[in-house]
């Protein structure tokens, strides 16, 4: 393993020839290239869109709704 962060590791394959991006959880080859920076790169750009889609759903979560009234039933 060359690299990792939380939720990516970066390791060579097993032939030798590219440098593959993994996700830790599921063990999916997310990405793969032979130009070691441009690996060392997606694994950074895709933790960095992760943490940023985590903190979104974090903010989202704390959204009071607008209306605190009770809805009345319609009576057909």
């Amino acid at each position: 393993m060359i690299r990792e962060t939380n939720n990516y590791k970066l390791v060579v394959s097993s032939e030798g020839t590219e440098y593959q991006v993994v996700n830790k959880f599921t063990d999916v080859i997310e990405t793969e290239t032979r130009i070691l920076p441009q690996a060392i790169e997606y694994i950074t750009q895709l933790q960095e869109a992760l943490d940023s889609s985590s903190k979104k759903e974090e903010a989202n979560a704390k959204v009071s709704p607008i209306s605190t009234s009770k809805v009345k039933p319609y009576n057909h």
